[in-house]
């Protein structure tokens, strides 16, 4: 199992309208495609980013989703409509220890 941490630094102005467009189009696209664990915005340290974490089953399977996401044409909508919202995009890849409590490593 492993994760992704994905961070994007949203133009300040546009911040609640991704908020918007996240709850009311794309979390249910995200969610017939892959697991979303978490979504969070910047309180503190660098600002006016949402964060999101997905779990997935291996990088493999990240792959072969992701694709399935990206030919989606609610997908490809809703990414048509955020992407000039966004200033800065980061991914990193986690793979948590066998110690991460809550967490099974397959």
């Amino acid at each position: 199992m492993i994760y992704e941490l994905r961070t994007y630094t949203v133009f300040p102005d546009k911040m609640q309208k991704l908020l918007n467009l996240w709850e009311t189009i794309g979390k249910p696209v995200i969610d017939r495609h892959m697991e979303c664990v978490l979504v969070t915005t910047s309180e503190s340290g660098a600002l006016n980013q949402i964060v999101h974490l997905y779990r997935w089953d291996s990088y493999q399977s990240r792959d072969e989703i992701r694709k399935n996401f990206y030919h989606d044409p609610d997908a490809q909508a809703y990414v048509k409509q955020v992407k000039p919202m966004y200033q800065r995009q980061e991914s990193i890849i986690l793979s948590p220890t066998a110690f991460s409590p809550n967490i099974t490593k397959e």
